[in-house]
């Protein structure tokens, strides 16, 4: 008999079903989720009669690693796409995704993308650039909380990247407010204020480790030649793709990252629409952000700016920024494949990609 395997992973427990060639489930139960405790509940499928065990996308990469030690053929299915398949089923509920994983392995496997599991390094260094981006999201939330209150009271905020500088300016502005309406915000400002340096440090500090690891990575440091591309972009690049070769064509990496537009095509009608958003959210951002960079900053003239302007004049520079984020990921795509160094007239003086009808 051959066996297929549905993980619905959670925090605590996980629900586990094996179904059977036709799709007829043959066990299921809780167990806690831990890969020892699934390995134990598994026992009793022979491991070369199971064809693959499903998780999707999410958490649980420990378990997985676990588990593919014990030589289980597990597959990570891509959260977004999976998600529709399990959507088939009318209520969705712990034992209803597992089986529905199970089948997603047995029928759809073809069709729903897949995750690959990073190695440990570009795990940590992927998790890194993960809080870094929400640090900062919270940082920008409480200045602007500051920023209001300060406001309201007639007073003004001004960020300093000198240490200590941000609670002086807190401190002066509170000082200020009291002797000109007699009103105290200390209690209220003073945490805000402490919290804000407190994020700025951590983030200094956390730039300060993503930029010696992206100096310390020959293929990272190559990334960073290119115009606009700075250590984050490099490792979120770095950390996002792992294996190149998983590429046939370099064109294909703007899809990757759904920086592509998509196609709605009906019989003799077909429609571009927007890009289509997919892959990692976060390498895209970094992506779109260094094409920014480059498009404001970099003043040179070179063949990839002259392209990008030219396509700014005629389909709006948002739409040229994402068509030159998308370029950029194939420029960096393609240098680490040959392992060459940029050369910007060179490697992009003959066709760039055609532009994105699309918006970010």
């Amino acid at each position: 008999m051959t066996f297929w395997v549905g993980l619905d992973l959670g925090g605590r427990e996980t629900k586990l079903c094996v179904v059977g060639a036709q799709g007829e489930v043959i066990h299921e139960r809780y167990c806690p989720s831990d890969a020892e405790e699934i390995h134990a509940a598994l026992s009793a499928f022979p491991i070369e009669q199971i064809q693959l065990v499903s998780v999707e996308a999410g958490g649980g990469t420990h378990i997985v690693r676990r588990l593919r030690a014990f030589d289980y053929p597990v597959a990570i299915f891509e959260a977004r796409t999976a998600s529709k398949f399990l959507k088939i089923r009318r209520d969705k509920t712990d034992d209803g995704d597992a089986r529905g994983l199970a089948d997603l392995g047995r029928l759809g496997q073809s069709t729903v993308s897949r995750v690959r599991l990073k190695g440990l390094e570009r795990q940590q260094l992927r998790s890194r650039l993960m809080v870094r981006h929400k640090l900062v999201r919270h940082r920008v939330a409480v200045d602007n909380v500051i920023r209001d209150l300060l406001t309201l009271y007639g007073g003004t905020w001004k960020r300093t990247e000198a240490t200590g500088g941000t609670r002086i300016w807190g401190q002066e502005q509170i000082e200020l407010i009291k002797a000109a309406q007699n009103v105290d915000r200390t209690a209220e400002l003073c945490p805000l204020i402490e919290l804000s340096e407190a994020l700025q440090s951590y983030l200094k500090e956390t730039d300060k480790w993503l930029l010696k690891r992206a100096e310390g990575n020959p293929l990272c440091r190559r990334f960073m030649e290119i115009p606009g591309v700075g250590p984050i972009c490099a490792l979120s690049f770095y950390t996002a793709i792992e294996d190149p070769f998983q590429f046939p064509k370099t064109s294909s990496v703007g899809s990757f990252f759904g920086l592509a537009p998509t196609v709605s095509q009906s019989g003799t009608r077909e429609t571009r629409k927007g890009i289509s958003k997919m892959g990692s959210r976060l390498t895209r951002m970094h992506l779109f952000v260094a094409a920014n960079t480059f498009f404001s900053r970099y003043k040179e003239d070179a063949a990839l700016r002259s392209w990008a302007l030219g396509l700014a004049g005629r389909i709006g520079k948002k739409k040229a920024k994402i068509a030159l984020a998308r370029t950029l990921a194939m420029v960096m795509l393609a240098m680490w494949k040959d392992g060459s160094s940029f050369d910007l007239n060179h490697r992009l003086g003959s066709s760039p990609p055609a532009p994105a009808d699309s918006s970010s």
